[in-house]
């Protein structure tokens, strides 16, 4: 056997990823930009269903889509000849999706480039000698795997 060359090299610990709340933050804004514009819903009403404090799918305008109104639920329950929402005559999903982001095209630019830009100069305006103790009182609090 061959005599090894040089010194061992020593393994490094590896700590695990942290949880970054700006690009958290940065990814809910520009994902409720877009269910805004493409599906007529903020984020939280795009899943859960609920438009106005009630949960409606299906029935609450043809310009609003939802997950569950998209999956096949009604007020009234699940329905398989529902899948995909029910539309006027001539239209569907897609037709509507369309039209919502031909009425708000504006503002789905705006964020989709605009707030990472935002986020981007935040960043650097607030380089690591302003954010360390933030982390270090985080850490303090028990939150080891989240960070700014």
């Amino acid at each position: 056997m061959a005599a090894r060359r040089g010194r061992k090299k020593t393994q490094r610990r590896r700590s695990k990823p942290k949880v970054n709340l700006l690009n958290a933050a940065q990814t809910a804004l520009v994902a409720n930009v877009v269910t805004k514009s493409l599906f007529n819903a903020n984020l939280q009403e795009f899943i859960t269903g609920t438009v106005n404090g009630q949960y409606r799918p299906g029935s609450d305008g043809t310009s609003v889509l939802t997950i569950p109104e998209l999956a096949g639920f009604t007020a009234g329950g699940w329905s398989a000849s529902k899948v995909g929402g029910s539309y006027a005559e001539g239209s569907n999903a897609l037709t509507v999706m369309a039209s919502n982001a031909g009425r708000n095209f504006s503002p789905l630019l705006m964020g989709v480039i605009g707030i990472p830009i935002a986020f981007k100069v935040a960043k650097q305006l607030t380089a690591k000698p302003l954010i360390n103790p933030m982390n270090r009182g985080l850490k303090m609090v028990g939150l080891t795997g989240v960070k700014f």
